[in-house]
């Protein structure tokens, strides 16, 4: 049986060379004797066991706070892009189904300080976060793994996230790596140059209610759907009535033939806005520690890792439903995989049939 361990995380990680990898993103000088492998394993440490990033104390560890900010602040253009592809790669080490659905979408990332180099500075509108300053984070998702794929930051609006994870997600299905079934995109990324690049793909985008749109739509229908040519590509518009006060129509624009595509298509969004609130109220980066842009996404990086090895523990155990900050939660407070089933199941999550039966032999 599975055994559980307060750091389990923290032995994947260093089982598949994760912390060995990432301490080559830092260059110190040679008269250092506090090694970056010893920052990165502190660091996941206080992630793992405190979750909110931005409150552990490390006073518990040999290593000192500071000396993990004076390493991070080291980090470059270059860290940042060896962090990334090693996010990258390890996706490919883990996922487990190769025929996939793609949901890409931004949220907004809080930070500290007033230096936003290299990157838009935004404000928040979230009721959270409203008035907020910071960076919008553009991810890719896999939502038939549940993994996150590969992120970027927009230098101006989000539309420069999108569009080269759109050309990443295709290079991976042109080396065989991935198999895309069907690519899903918000209102925001609704543009001809990426309906030019989607066109050999099957996908699907949530549209804004403009009235160039609107005017497709029969006034005599209610919910409904029409093919439609738009900047030169056959699609087909879906729309029914929307509950905002501002647009009288939902409206989606796809070339895929689903019976159910608005249930197709919720359910993949909700997917990766499940993501995106595991990482900011479970693992803590609605605010990020940091004054410098580098640093910030290498930290965005780790936590990305980390949430990556607890899917990584849930695939393995059939049980990749569960959120994934309160996975990690329950395996810090666990010893064996029969109680973290009991927990799970004490805190309202249905089982899969395998949990079931874990739980019936004792």
């Amino acid at each position: 049986m599975l055994r559980f361990k307060r750091n389990k995380i923290l032995e994947l990680a260093m089982e598949w060379g994760i912390l060995q990898m990432l301490s080559t993103i830092v260059e110190k000088r040679k008269n250092n004797v506090h090694t970056v492998f010893q920052t990165m394993k502190s660091l996941f440490t206080g992630f793992i066991y405190r979750l909110r990033i931005y409150k552990f104390p490390l006073c518990g560890f040999k290593e000192h706070i500071a000396t993990d900010y004076r390493d991070l602040r080291r980090c470059t253009r270059a860290s940042y892009m060896k962090a990334k592809k090693i996010m990258e790669d390890f996706y490919f080490r883990i996922r487990k189904i190769k025929r996939i659905k793609i949901t890409i979408d931004g949220t907004f990332i809080g930070v500290w300080g007033k230096t936003y180099e290299h990157a838009s500075k935004m404000y928040s509108g979230n009721k959270k976060d409203r008035g907020k300053a910071g960076y919008t984070i553009v991810t890719c998702f896999d939502t038939t793994n549940k993994l996150p794929m590969s992120f970027e930051v927009p230098i101006i609006h989000e539309l420069h996230g999108c569009l080269p994870l759109i050309k990443k997600v295709i290079s991976w299905e042109k080396e065989g790596l991935i198999a895309v079934d069907t690519i899903i995109l918000d209102a925001l990324y609704l543009n001809k140059k990426i309906l030019d690049i989607l066109s050999g793909h099957r996908f699907i985008i949530r549209a804004p209610a403009r009235k160039w749109l609107v005017r497709f739509i029969p006034q005599t229908s209610a919910k409904g759907y029409k093919e439609i040519e738009l900047w030169g590509h056959k699609v087909t518009l879906h729309w029914k009535p929307s509950k905002d006060r501002d647009e009288k129509y939902m409206l989606l624009i796809t070339n895929c033939n689903y019976h159910d595509i608005w249930r197709v298509y919720g359910h993949n969004k909700q997917m990766i806005e499940n993501y995106h609130d595991d990482l900011k109220n479970e693992l803590g980066i609605r605010n990020l520690p940091s004054r410098k842009f580098y640093p910030i996404v290498v930290y965005f990086t780790i936590i990305i890792l980390i949430y990556m090895l607890a899917r990584a523990l849930l695939l393995g155990m059939n049980m990749n439903r569960i959120s994934c900050g309160r996975i990690l939660v329950i395996i810090n407070h666990v010893t064996s995989l029969k109680d973290a089933i009991v927990a799970l199941k004490g805190a309202g999550t249905k089982l899969s049939k395998t949990a079931e039966s874990i739980l019936a032999r004792g």
